[in-house]
């Protein structure tokens, strides 16, 4: 279980530093008939928009871990964040499909919103450490990166 929070984890993270690095060039390939700082605001939007999935997500994942348990409620958050990240790799630009892939990207962004890998952080502490454990763990992890 703890591989496979940390595989989710790692591959959350990949996703959002790539995404951002790769914001201006996503704007070109998805939204082209706009000026650039439409093109950029877009591609944020369409980013912002897994961000606010992540309650629904939490809702979603919580559900499966009540009825299912830990183990198929992790798989589906594992799930969620690599096959659209994927798909996202593979999905072919406004010149092929039109409006169609704006739109897909916009379902893939959002798929994605609903994998999270929070709850499982906080699974095995003790009751009064879990305020903090989530950050402390979070902010190693971005030293570490860089």
């Amino acid at each position: 279980m703890i591989a496979a929070g940390l595989i989710g984890n790692v591959l959350e993270w990949y996703d959002f530093a790539i995404y951002g690095y790769f914001a201006t060039a996503i704007g070109r390939h998805f939204f082209p008939h706009e000026d650039a700082v439409a093109q950029l605001l877009s591609a944020f939007g369409v980013f912002a928009l897994g961000y606010l999935m992540r309650p629904v997500g939490g809702v979603v994942i919580g559900h499966i871990g009540d009825r299912f348990g830990r183990r198929a409620a992790l798989t589906f958050s594992v799930a969620a964040m690599a096959i659209p990240t994927f798909l996202i790799g593979l999905l072919p630009g406004d010149a092929t499909l039109g409006l169609l892939a704006p739109i897909a990207l916009t379902f893939l962004r959002m798929v994605q919103g609903l994998g999270g890998r929070r709850i499982y952080q906080l699974d095995g502490v003790p009751g009064r450490a879990r305020a903090g454990r989530p950050s402390r763990l979070d902010g190693r992890a971005g030293v570490v990166r860089g």
